[in-house]
């Protein structure tokens, strides 16, 4: 009669019988996190590796569309294993044992949640819509800045608590504005139901006049993005001078959908992408002594400076 040879289990320390067992039981297993790895906050590492310089400096919409695209320089940071969670999303983020514990990390993690994907992003408010806006944009920019400092990325960001969702001549200012060295140089219009995402692309380019190149040197675009609901979608004003067509929007993103999760990854390697051109065209535009687009408060009135 045959027998089984008995099961051998090789002699030496525990880890070994720990291994053993992990491979019995199916496979490896993400490793125990120790306590002090979980409350160091790497997010400046993580954020001057993602954020680097682009070897070319843009100088017009047409440069755009590579550099948004571009391969991130490393995965996105996550803290919970969402890789493994969601494993198509494995191409883009992951999980280390010295980065879990990042602001960043934590962050981007909280955007995959399932508390993020319930959210209803249509036929709300567009204060309600700022929250999803902010988290994928926003929020990402500002832990860029304040990790790397205004030295590297010198952006501002601000709201514009007072447009009425429509477009007027009396205020000229978008939802969100972003400057780079106090050029306005990203900036997006928000809508609130997903009818209106035509209206929503249509005003980045209606709201704003000419590129003056006191202000802009020798840039010659403005990215922007348009949200309507869960729709976004990111452009750039083409400033050329020779530029005739009957829109200068171009197009650098599909049409992204905020309540697919795939999507929110895919917009955030695009703000990445942006965050990075930022820096790498801020030391060539001049500083102003009276940044573009801004609230100029005086005592009787606010006014606004946008050419």
């Amino acid at each position: 009669m045959l027998v089984n040879p008995p099961l051998s289990i090789p002699v030496g320390p525990a880890v070994k019988l720990v291994e053993l067992i992990n491979k019995i039981q199916g496979g490896d297993q993400p490793a125990k996190r120790r306590y002090d790895e979980m409350q160091i906050d790497r997010t400046a590492t993580i954020c001057d590796a993602l954020i680097q310089p682009f070897d070319t400096v843009p100088s017009q919409a047409g440069d755009l569309m590579s550099l948004i695209h571009m391969p991130l320089t490393r995965k996105l940071p996550v803290s919970f294993y969402e890789e493994i969670k969601f494993p198509q999303l494995a191409d883009f983020i992951e999980t280390k044992n010295d980065e879990c514990g990042s602001d960043l990390s934590k962050h981007i993690s909280h955007i995959l949640t399932d508390i993020v994907q319930k959210q209803s992003l249509n036929n709300t408010s567009e204060d309600m819509l700022h929250y999803g806006v902010d988290s994928m944009i926003r929020v990402p920019l500002q832990i860029f800045h304040e990790n790397l400092g205004g030295g590297v990325l010198p952006i501002e960001m601000d709201r514009n608590s007072k447009d009425q969702g429509t477009t007027t001549i009396g205020n000229k200012r978008p939802d969100f504005l972003c400057w780079t060295n106090n050029v306005l140089l990203f900036k997006g219009e928000e809508k609130a139901e997903i009818g209106n995402f035509s209206e929503a692309v249509d005003e980045p380019e209606g709201k704003f006049d000419k590129f003056d190149p006191m202000y802009f040197g020798d840039i010659q675009f403005m990215i922007c993005y348009a949200v309507a609901g869960p729709r976004l979608r990111f452009f750039a004003i083409d400033g050329s001078p020779n530029t005739n067509l009957p829109s200068r929007l171009v197009a650098l993103s599909n049409q992204l959908d905020m309540s697919k999760r795939r999507d929110r990854v895919s917009i955030l390697c695009v703000v990445v992408n942006i965050a990075r051109i930022m820096r790498t065209v801020s030391n060539t535009i001049p500083e102003m002594i009276v940044p573009l687009g801004k609230r100029l408060k005086t005592e009787k009135s606010n006014n606004y400076n946008i050419n």
